[in-house]
């Protein structure tokens, strides 16, 4: 059973990690496991920010970890899925819609519509988007997915205005999770179609 003091560390560790702090989260989860090294909740926090640190072997072994002790945990599934996908792995479309189902968020959302993507539903695409976008409005690597998928559906001038907002919220921020030069050509190209 959780302790006070452990749910306020347990909070202050996602709130960093939410808030982009992910180094200052990873010190606070690593701090929180030296005290409880069986915390599921720390273990899938210490996790997450491996990912977003890049580190996705470490966060692996994390979550499979969770999934020796929780095999039918949904959070280390979904988020092993994603690991998968981003490292390149084929996954099936019907691995991200039971996953989905079983524990929704923007990264499965995410993936699900990069899947419909590159099977040319463009309508499907930015629907799961779209939901991926609602979950997490300030990823900016989801909001450049929704815009191409805006671009295939014939709607310019609101991929524009989402390209726009991308590049505004890239600004200043390292690393940022887009290739800005791409964000930028796009601006150009579709402003420029706007102009004539």
């Amino acid at each position: 059973m959780r302790t006070t003091g452990e749910d306020a560390a347990l909070l202050a560790a996602w709130q960093a990690l939410e808030g982009g702090r992910t180094q200052q989260a990873l010190s606070l989860y690593r701090d929180l496991l030296a005290r409880r090294p069986d915390h599921t909740a720390a273990i899938l926090g210490e996790a997450a920010a491996l990912s977003r640190m890049g580190s996705h072997g470490e966060a692996q072994r994390r979550y499979l970890g969770v999934l020796a002790l929780d095999p039918a945990n949904a959070v280390a599934r979904s988020n092993l899925l994603v690991i998968r996908a981003v490292a390149g792995e084929t996954v099936s479309e019907q691995e991200i819609r039971t996953l989905v189902s079983e524990h929704p968020s923007a990264d499965l959302y995410a993936l699900l519509g990069r899947a419909h993507g590159a099977g040319g539903r463009w309508r499907l695409a930015h629907e799961a988007l779209q939901t991926a976008h609602h979950l997490q409005p300030d990823r900016v690597d989801i909001a450049f997915n929704l815009a191409v998928s805006l671009e295939h559906l014939g709607e310019p001038a609101s991929a524009l205005a989402l390209y726009r907002r991308i590049a505004t919220a890239s600004e200043g921020r390292t690393p940022v999770a887009v290739d800005v030069a791409v964000v930028a050509r796009r601006i150009a190209t579709l402003g420029n179609a706007r102009a004539d």
